[in-house]
Parts: C-alpha cells; sequence; structure tokens
C-alpha cells in the first residue's frame, strides 16, 4: 500500500486517517471534499460535561454525568410524547431507609426512534442538568453514549465536545474524530493576516489559535473567542474584496463624465421657489464634480 501524502489544505479528504471510499462520499454529502473543507466545518454546538460520578454524589441544579446500566425503558405516547430509561449505577440497589440513592430517570421528549436504540441491559453513559421528579432524580433530554467493547469505558473528566452538522450516517462524533486527525498537520499551514500585537489588543486569538480553540476548546469563552476572531478575519477578507472591486471599477472603466456647467446650474436654480442653504450648495458643488469625472460614482 502506497505511503499517505503530506495532508494539505486540496488535499481529497480519503486520504484522511479513518476515511475510506465509503466515508469519502458520505463527507461528499455534507460539502466536504478537501481536508480545507474539513478544517473550516465548524462546530453548531458544544457539549459541556462534567466529571463523571456516581449516581449518589450527583446534586439537583447541577449539570452531571453518570453511568449506568438500564435496568426499564418504555415510550409514554400520550403528549407530552416522551421516552423513560430507569438507570442504575454499579453501587446497585442498597438496602432501604437511609440508603445513598442508585437509580435516576431518564427522560426525553419527542423521542424519535429511541425505544429501539435504547432497551434494558444495556450500559450507557448519560450528562444532563439534574431535577427531581415525584421524589427521585431525572435527567431531561440527556446526551447519552452506549458503551461496549468498542467504547472507551474510563471514568471521563470535565470536557467540551464540539457538536458539528451532520448526517445519520456520520454522527457528529465521527466526525469529530475525523476532523480531529487533519488538525495537527494543517494548523501550521494558514497564513496569518494580522499582527499577534494588533490581534490582542482586540482580545482576538491568532487564525491557527482562532481554528484550533474552534474544535478543542477547553473552556467555553475560548469558544467565543475563537467565534469572534474567525467572524473578524471574514469581514475583513469581505470589506477587502468590495475594496478591491471598487478601486477596478473606478479605474479600470472610465466614466463618461456629464458637464455641468454655470448655465446649467443657474436654470436649475431659478425652478426652485426658495434659497439653497450652504450644505446644500456644498453637496450641489460634490456632484457637479462627480458628474465631470471619468471615475464612476
Amino acid at each position: 500500500m502506497p505511503p499517505r501524502p503530506p495532508l494539505t489544505l486540496a488535499t481529497p479528504v480519503n486520504y484522511v486517517k479513518g476515511v475510506g471510499e465509503i466515508r469519502a462520499v458520505q463527507l461528499g454529502l455534507l460539502g466536504l471534499k478537501t481536508c480545507g473543507d474539513l478544517l473550516f466545518h465548524y462546530p453548531r454546538d458544544y457539549l459541556r460535561f462534567s466529571d463523571e460520578a456516581p449516581v449518589s454524589q450527583i446534586r439537583i441544579g447541577e449539570m452531571a454525568t453518570i453511568r449506568g446500566t438500564l435496568l426499564q425503558t418504555r415510550l409514554l405516547p400520550k403528549k407530552p410524547r416522551r421516552f423513560e430509561a430507569l438507570l442504575e449505577d454499579a453501587a446497585g440497589d442498597g438496602p432501604a431507609g437511609n440508603a445513598p440513592r442508585t437509580r435516576c430517570v431518564l427522560t426525553w421528549f419527542n423521542p424519535y426512534g429511541l425505544d429501539k436504540k435504547l432497551q434494558p441491559g444495556m450500559l450507557i453513559r448519560a450528562t444532563g442538568k439534574v431535577t427531581s421528579f415525584r421524589d427521585r432524580l431525572q435527567i431531561v433530554q440527556p446526551h447519552f453514549e452506549v458503551l461496549d467493547e468498542n467504547t472507551d469505558l474510563a471514568p471521563k473528566s470535565a470536557r467540551i465536545e464540539p457538536v458539528y452538522p451532520a448526517t445519520t450516517d456520520l454522527p457528529s462524533p465521527m466526525l469529530a474524530k475525523i476532523i480531529g486527525n487533519v488538525l495537527d498537520p494543517l494548523l501550521p499551514q494558514i497564513e496569518e493576516w494580522f499582527a499577534e500585537a494588533y490581534l490582542r489588543e482586540r482580545n482576538l486569538f491568532t487564525r491557527r489559535e482562532a481554528l484550533e480553540k474552534i474544535h478543542r476548546p477547553e473552556t467555553l469563552k475560548e469558544t467565543i473567542t475563537a467565534k469572534r476572531t474567525l467572524a473578524y478575519h471574514e469581514f475583513f477578507l469581505h470589506q477587502a474584496a468590495v475594496a478591491i472591486k471598487r478601486y477596478h471599477q473606478r479605474n479600470s472603466n472610465p466614466a463618461i463624465p456629464l458637464r455641468v456647467d454655470d448655465a446649467v446650474d443657474a436654470r436649475i436654480r431659478a425652478l426652485l421657489p426658495f434659497d439653497l442653504t450652504a450644505a446644500q450648495n456644498r453637496v450641489i458643488e460634490s456632484l457637479r464634480k462627480d458628474l465631470n469625472s471619468t471615475k464612476p460614482m
């Protein structure tokens, strides 16, 4: 098998580690055909995960990440339609009385297809805000991950994960892994448009920093600064393009001058039933100069 060529912004996606022919077609449906397309495929949102903890240690009103086995599931068709799953962590169901809680209800509203994805006996990891319902711990609309022999079973620490525009065949976690494989080789190839000191004065990242932080943030604050930085560069590029186009229009295609002499000016003024102000006279003089010029207005 021939060695993979060095990755550049123009390298086709099928040369990226983890991307075969089928995956390349799936990426193409998202408009991602080159490594550069992957680099500039920004997350649409972020998931904030807390440290994984036993059910007995999670607190109402806080974000929590728990893992456990689904004891039972049920789909409730009555409005509001919802799907519930009862999760029990590794501590199991302790004795009555003051025993710590080991179970948590996971609830999804409008759960399209979840009753087929989640079945009793599955081991899952779930993240969301902890609430209480009928004296039971509950997490509504949690983000979940089914754990099996192909999954990293080590406890997860606090982290932020990007959520990418994705498809059913190409979910966000898979896109994150593919994009992660191109970041390190591509970031050094990104050109900087501004001096670093100029950006720091405006609380902005460099382009390389912004692209890294938007894909690998350590805090949500970094994602905000990364978005501001990339928007700033995009607006600069747009304004530069407009300025260049305007320059070429004014200097490459001369306009036909329209002569407005004093006689024409006097005839127009004679039609007005009032005297013009000083400001109006200045505007008219500016218009006369523009009309007499060979540069487009």
